[in-house]
């Protein structure tokens, strides 16, 4: 799915039964959500919900205009979160780059992140 922000657009992918667990993963530089593939069936199997999200420049998402921080692409994941519902504490699992966007998210919004 694409998810219109100011500049660009973002895709993320959610599977699972709506009020499972969430699980929010992030990909390395280079990549996209795709890199996840083999892990999404297991974390299905295992009760949980999966969300990838395509970070700026990356897989389906758009390259945004201008420098990116961390706290924009974290508040970019926020915003995939708000756009799907997921209030309830979400768990984070990042490679790379990827896991300094769950930790920049887990610092500005802890009350969102239950593990990463």
């Amino acid at each position: 799915m694409l998810m219109q922000l100011d500049g660009g657009r973002v895709y993320y992918d959610l599977v699972g039964d709506a009020g499972k667990p969430l699980v929010c993963l992030a990909h390395s530089l280079c990549a996209d959500g795709g890199m996840w593939a083999e892990q999404i069936p297991t974390l299905i199997c295992g009760g949980f919900r999966a969300l990838r999200v395509d970070i700026r420049g990356h897989g389906g998402s758009d390259a945004f205009p201008g420098d990116y921080t961390m706290s924009m692409l974290a508040n970019d994941v926020l915003a995939v979160l708000d756009q799907v519902e997921a209030t309830q504490d979400i768990h984070f699992i990042g490679l790379s780059i990827g896991g300094m966007i769950g930790q920049t998210l887990a610092i500005e919004h802890p009350t969102r992140v239950k593990s990463y």
